[in-house]
């Protein structure tokens, strides 16, 4: 091999300041041989994994794909839940969060309330309705109103008040 020979194949192989393209696909850069090495782990284009989803992607979109990764952690939005869920799982937690926010069924109540609250408000809000309990009435008022009407209630029990007696008689007026 001539003197000549062995420079070309000593500058096109060997020779560390030789200019090369990096090895990743979408990088353009051409850089030092002896650089290679270095700037493949800092290259933007560089292939990198997503540590949630697993799908591989450029190093340059991997901050954006982050943020919109569908299996990203992610809270829930209702004041109280501490509940940390995947992305695409957030909208099923929404929908049955026992922390979702409803209005009181019972009409003129309009409260607002999570729903873990929902049952034990209902049971003691004063417009829920409930039947007046005298047999033979059958008519139905707000709890608010269910005491007073069951004290003038044409069905209501009234207790014999001589001493000892005890008799109930349903008045029936």
């Amino acid at each position: 091999m001539t003197t000549a020979s062995k420079m070309q194949n000593h500058r096109n192989k060997d020779c560390p300041f030789r200019i090369v393209p990096c090895d990743n696909k979408a990088c353009h850069e051409k850089i030092p041989m002896k650089d290679l090495t270095n700037h493949l782990k800092v290259c933007s284009n560089r292939v990198v994994k997503c540590n949630m989803c697993n799908v591989q992607m450029t190093f340059a979109t991997i901050e954006g794909h982050k943020r919109q990764c569908m299996w990203r952690p992610v809270n829930c939005p209702h004041d109280g839940c501490n509940a940390h869920v995947i992305q695409s799982d957030l909208q099923m937690h929404i929908t049955y969060c026992n922390w979702r926010q409803l209005t009181c069924p019972n009409l003129g109540c309009g409260q607002v309330l999570p729903w873990c609250y929902l049952t034990s408000h209902v049971n003691k809000c004063e417009f829920t309705r409930h039947m007046c309990s005298n047999e033979g009435c059958g008519n139905c008022f707000n709890l608010g109103e269910l005491e007073f009407h069951k004290s003038s209630c044409d069905f209501r029990v009234v207790k014999c008040k001589f001493a000892g007696c005890g008799t109930e008689v349903v008045i029936t007026e």
